[in-house]
């Protein structure tokens, strides 16, 4: 939410002169954010080929990053799962990257067995 709120603020800031949307390296942004993914938002969706900003790899399932909080990460869980019952498009992306981020796992382990 902070990278959004700071993307919108500094696009509608009244000192257009000063703060000047086009000028701002938006994956440059994304990085010092530490994001994994971009998030879906209009100010992104003309360009998304023109940004210097590499996601996280098939290798980093992030939907098995768990909050510290209990009650927050519980929370998180419950929405995942509802998400994963309902079975839309959000779902399917879901499931193929816990799918590869396993078999990339599991290609490691075997490889660090082979040498070991």
């Amino acid at each position: 939410k902070a990278y959004t709120s700071y993307i919108r603020a500094y696009k509608e800031h009244h000192c257009g002169f000063i703060f000047r949307f086009a000028s701002l390296d938006l994956g440059v942004l994304a990085t010092s954010f530490c994001l994994l993914r971009l998030p879906k938002m209009p100010e992104l969706r003309d360009k998304l080929g023109k940004l210097n900003f590499k996601p996280a790899g098939p290798e980093i399932n992030i939907h098995a990053i768990p909050f510290k909080d209990k009650a927050r990460e519980a929370a998180r869980q419950k929405r995942l799962a509802a998400e994963l019952a309902a079975g839309g498009k959000n779902a399917k992306q879901i499931k193929a990257e816990q799918r590869a981020a396993e078999r990339i796992r599991k290609q490691k382990e075997r490889r660090e067995a082979e040498t070991a």
